[in-house]
């Protein structure tokens, strides 16, 4: 072989070793250090953020057979004040800012008027996408319209200024990504919402990192806005460099930094709900990259952005998590001593999204956040306090169970199986109830001659889809009185007043075999003021387990506490 064609075919050789791939890591194939395809997208997916035109039509298809969750998460959106047709623009504004100083200057408040317009032409278009009704494309194009002619700049006297170009500036791009095919968009509009994005927005957050260091939602939330600008633009160097900070970034916001191998974040000592709002980040980030030939993303440092929201669920649940006290933040600034209570308990709309690419795409167990679906918010929605951290509407938007063929979530079905309390404890008003859980049970106590009593503050009642409630109870404490007899209560609200309903086992519940008895949600006499029925949608209530005026010291005792649709369902043992 000549000299040249030898050297010719070493270098052929060097560059397919230097070139091979790993094994499969849950289907997706990675290099060695990690990233797949490090050049970026090539050529990008429109629409190709959150959703793309196949996870559309599948929407479309749900809410055309009137399917839940889907249906009733749709008409919840359509019913918001961002969707509605009449929705009044609040700017647009020459300035944006998230500076008490600048907006009590001005008398405006800059910030709830774009995270408002931002949302609601994301919603606008979303309905235009999912209806066909040009009246919803008119109004985003609008909106998009009057803000790329009239906005200036974007602005802060603090860091601020960073959370305000990337959250609004990312929820805005969604919206105009889901526009960007209207007909009713004339080309030179479009173009200078381009401009506007790339000449306004992008600047301010085009370090990613924030100078002096902050917390992880801050970089992360810069790195996916500019992601998405990246796709919105067909702009290559943006997709990589967001793309690459989610890899290789040096600030706290990044899959190397921001997570523990348990699941911890690095918030998750600074209070829940941002602890969430990382989360949001994250797969926010991973799912722009997924739609645009990127899944490595989803799985990366071995599946720790799924030990995270299964880690969050957990505790947030009401179980016991490990926690590092000595998080290895970058900056040494933001290490928090102990996990935080603050917002324990309170869920953002986030969980469906995770819930979807690792439970319905790859076949993994989550059973913390399937939980959370299934108890606290089998529809997700959006609201004031969170809008425009992220889309939210989960549970229209990012459920796809035939993704993997696998059996949706029982999304409404309460479940409390009591290997931890899950928010059970003894009800506020019965001084001395006491609640544990122990060898799988949840176990209810109180001083002899008082009331045994456990209270759940946060069940989701839904007596349409689930009207019967079914509870195992093994051991019933002997009773003060021969009359009595244990019972289950509910409470809600309507118009702020509680109502309350009792069942007593003798008359109103059915025995399926010795320990499993059941309720079904009906229309009885026993409510306190009078209100003739059961709440006929969905109602965040209270449940309380009363095994009545103790007489010997005894315990009760319950293996679950369960919802279902139908009688045929339950166990008998």
């Amino acid at each position: 072989m000549k000299p040249t064609l030898w050297l010719m075919a070493l270098c052929a050789i060097l560059v397919t070793m230097s070139c091979k791939k790993s094994p499969s890591l849950h289907g997706v194939e990675q290099n060695s250090k990690g990233v797949a395809n490090p050049a970026g997208a090539v050529t990008f997916k429109h629409p190709g953020m959150l959703l793309t035109a196949s996870s559309l039509d599948y929407i479309k298809t749900q809410i055309a057979s009137s399917s839940e969750p889907w249906n009733t998460t749709f008409i919840a959106l359509k019913a918001s004040t961002w969707a509605s047709l009449n929705y009044q623009m609040q700017g647009p504004t020459t300035l944006i800012t998230r500076d008490p100083t600048i907006i009590a200057r001005d008398g405006m408040n800059y910030k709830s008027i774009i995270e408002n317009d931002s949302y609601a032409i994301f919603s606008q278009a979303l309905m235009w996408k999912l209806t066909g009704n040009n009246a919803y494309a008119d109004n985003a194009v609008k909106m998009l319209n009057a803000w790329s002619t009239t906005l200036k700049s974007i602005t802060s006297t603090g860091p601020d200024v960073y959370l305000c170009a990337s959250f609004n500036g990312f929820i805005m791009a969604n919206g105009a990504e889901l526009v960007r095919d209207y007909s009713g968009w004339q080309a030179a509009d479009l173009q200078r919402c381009k401009d506007m994005f790339r000449n306004i927005w992008y600047p301010v957050i085009k370090g990613i990192e924030i100078p002096g260091g902050a917390n992880g939602t801050w970089d992360s939330a810069n790195a996916k806005a500019i992601m998405a600008f990246g796709i919105f633009l067909d702009d290559q160097s943006m997709f990589d460099a967001a793309y690459n900070y989610f890899y290789h970034g040096s600030g706290d916001g990044t899959i190397e930094h921001y997570f523990l191998p348990s699941g911890q974040n690095q918030e998750s000592g600074r209070t829940q709900s941002y602890s969430q709002l990382g989360l949001c980040n994250f797969e926010e980030l991973c799912e722009m990259g997924y739609n645009q030939g990127k899944p490595d993303m989803w799985v990366a440092k071995d599946t720790v952005i799924m030990k995270a929201f299964e880690y969050n669920a957990k505790y947030n649940l009401g179980q016991d998590v490990p926690y590092n006290t000595a998080f290895p933040d970058v900056y040494g600034k933001w290490v928090y001593p102990a996990i935080s209570t603050d917002s324990r308990g309170s869920y953002r709309p986030i969980f469906y999204m995770a819930y979807n690419q690792f439970h319905n795409r790859l076949g993994a167990a989550m059973p913390n956040t399937q939980r959370v679906l299934e108890q606290y918010t089998a529809i997700e929605k959006q609201t004031i306090g969170t809008v425009t951290d992220g889309t939210g509407w989960g549970s229209l938007l990012f459920y796809h169970p035939s993704a993997g063929g696998l059996t949706p979530v029982g999304v409404g079905a309460l479940r409390w199986e009591f290997d931890a309390l899950e928010g059970w404890g003894g009800v506020p008003w019965a001084e001395n109830s006491k609640v544990a859980v122990a060898n799988g049970q949840l176990e209810v106590s109180a001083s002899i001659g008082t009331y045994v009593r456990a209270w759940q503050g946060s069940a989701l009642l839904d007596p349409v889809t689930y009207p019967y409630l079914a509870v195992k109870v093994t051991q019933i404490p002997k009773l003060k009185k021969s009359t009595d007899d244990w019972a289950i209560q509910a409470y809600w609200s309507t118009s702020g007043t509680n109502h309350d309903y009792r069942y007593v086992s003798k008359t109103d519940m059915t025995l399926l075999g010795t320990q499993v008895y059941v309720i079904k949600w009906a229309p009885k006499s026993g409510f306190y003021d009078g209100f003739p029925t059961f709440p006929a949608t969905s109602t965040t209530g209270g449940l309380y387990l009363d095994f009545g005026d103790c007489a010997s010291g005894e315990k009760a005792k319950v293996d679950w506490v369960r919802s279902y649709k139908n009688l045929t369902d339950i166990p008998t043992n």
